[in-house]
């Protein structure tokens, strides 16, 4: 028997903001333009709050996955580069029975395709590059993306359970415009804002039962 003893989280969201100057002149003659710069801020959004889920530091942002405490970093096997043993010694750190998904570096996608295993044999495309390239390893759905550092450095793949993570959205996001900062130049200045907040509810790994292990629910590879 063991009394538990709990910890408590502060999510502050910190504010983020962007802007874009149009002319007056584009806005009366495609009326549509402003909706469509709205929509690609907003796809911008949803991209910045990806990259800090990941990897932000904390400070006066969202701490990243990659960049908490909770996070192994696995013995990279040769520097620059992910071979099969690598994904082994990944799977053999994670908690069990998670919800996974694997976060790749797009610069990455080579290594991958390129795996072999312990025999030589091509794990994704079989020698075969008329096949399309599987969206999973190890059973696990592959999310690729640019918004984690780069093939050969901390994070250009991890293994994450994104249950583990909370995220806490607070105003926004909001648009605004105004005519007044460039009103003598006929342009005006479009504007959007928001408040999020992200980390971790784990604050460290944890020893398995066998003593020995380092276990996590986000694992990935040291430089």
């Amino acid at each position: 028997d063991k009394e538990p003893e709990f910890d408590s989280i502060k999510l502050a969201p910190e504010e983020y903001s962007a802007s874009t100057i149009l002319t007056d002149k584009i806005i009366r003659n495609a009326p549509a333009l402003e909706a469509f710069v709205k929509a690609i801020y907003s796809r911008a959004q949803v991209a910045f709050e990806d990259q800090h889920f990941l990897t932000g530091t904390g400070v006066n942002q969202p701490l990243g996955i990659i960049n908490s405490p909770a996070y192994i970093q696995a013995a990279r096997t040769g520097a620059g580069a992910i071979v099969f043993a690598d994904i082994m010694l990944i799977m053999a750190q994670i908690i069990p029975g998670g919800k996974y998904e694997w976060v790749i570096s797009r610069s990455a996608y080579a290594q991958i395709v390129n795996l072999v295993d312990a025999a030589g044999n091509t794990i994704f495309i079989g020698g075969d590059i008329t096949k399309s390239v599987p969206d999973r390893l190890l059973g696990y759905p592959i999310k690729w993306t640019f918004r984690v550092p780069a093939l050969g450095a901390v994070g250009d793949i991890s293994i994450m359970d994104m249950s583990y993570y909370l995220i806490k959205d607070g105003f926004g996001p909001a648009f605004d415009t105004s005519k007044h900062v460039y009103f003598v130049s006929n342009k005006t200045v479009l504007k959007m804002f928001a408040n999020v907040d992200g980390q971790p509810w784990l604050n460290g790994t944890i020893t398995a039962e066998d003593a020995a292990t380092e276990i996590s629910p986000f694992v990935g590879l040291t430089v």
